[in-house]
């Protein structure tokens, strides 16, 4: 048996400890979602969000879009110019209400569904829908939670900036919610979104924004190649083979389905007439989207062999 000498031992017990204890600050920062909400600030208060600093070659292409009644957009800051870019074609329409869904990335919190009754960063949050949803479905209020996840605070300085007095209802999702769960949930939601705007003349104010980002960890060709399934099972309302997806694909399943299904709601309740609601049900009522931008971190950097975030701009109008 070999002996190693006392001050070895010593040594390689330091070693050891050092290097464990380097690897938990690591983890630390890594999920720690205060750390990670200061990191976005961070990257927030350093950008000027104003369409007079982008870059030509940047900005998404003038299109008549319509009245947009939901739309998807990343939360990932180094596509901040095309963020920035949707919250420009969201400015240009009368908008009362922004719901925004997104995941909750480090599934904090009890519930599976979560959201805030009180104001972020100087917003107003359309309170009655928030505490009607508390009650009558399975969304559940926390205030912490959603003060520090950043698929919701990244985007709220371009609704501060575009969308002057808007309310929003910002809404998180678990990834460990089912197909009817969502469906449930959505039909809810709806029934509170659609409630409200007929009470206002039904004049529909309200947009529903998907805060989501889109393949991870992939090289940029990989990512382009999941993306092109991703996009393929939205446009066919694939909702089930959507829920299967994981990381590779999009960061949150929960969140686009049921922006798929208040699509389909919201489509037909603004059909009007029982005539146009019929020829709604009878195509299959699968709205489709237009894409405003798709692109990866990879493309942006032009670095197309690193770990990249891929994003769809897209609109239902």
């Amino acid at each position: 048996m070999i002996k190693l000498p006392r001050n070895k031992i010593v040594g390689l017990v330091a070693g050891l400890v050092g290097c464990f204890l380097v690897i938990v600050a690591v983890a630390l920062f890594l999920f720690n979602p205060f750390l990670l909400k200061t990191v976005y600030q961070l990257a927030s208060d350093n950008e000027n969000y104003s369409s007079d600093n982008l870059d030509e070659n940047d900005l998404i292409e003038e299109i008549e879009v319509g009245k947009i009644k939901a739309a998807v957009v990343s939360h990932h800051l180094l596509a901040h110019q095309y963020i920035e870019q949707m919250f420009v074609l969201l400015a240009k329409q009368d908008i009362d209400r922004l719901v925004i869904l997104g995941p909750n990335h480090f599934e904090l919190g009890r519930g599976k569904i979560l959201s805030t009754d009180q104001m972020m960063n100087g917003i107003s949050v359309d309170e009655q829908i928030v505490r009607n949803l508390a009650v009558g479905s399975q969304l559940e209020i926390d205030v912490q939670v959603l003060a520090e996840e950043h698929s919701i605070i990244s985007l709220l300085d371009f609704v501060k900036s575009y969308l002057i007095d808007v309310q929003i209802v910002p809404i998180i999702f678990s990834n460990t919610l089912n197909l009817v769960e969502i469906e449930n949930f959505s039909q809810q939601l709806f029934e509170q979104i659609d409630e409200l705007d007929q009470s206002n003349g039904f004049n529909k104010k309200t947009v529903v924004l998907a805060s989501i980002d889109f393949s991870h960890y992939l090289n940029s060709a990989q990512a382009q190649e999941k993306d092109k399934v991703t996009y393929q099972a939205i446009i066919n309302h694939d909702y089930k083979q959507i829920m299967k997806m994981n990381n590779d694909y999009l960061d949150s399943p929960p969140a686009m389905v049921t922006l798929l299904k208040l699509t389909k709601l919201l489509n037909q309740s603004q059909a009007g007439t029982q005539a146009q609601k019929n020829i709604v049900q009878n195509q299959n009522n699968k709205p489709q989207p237009t894409i405003i931008k798709h692109i990866n971190s990879g493309e942006t950097l032009n670095e197309p062999f690193i770990e990249c975030t891929s994003y769809f701009f897209m609109i239902y109008n």
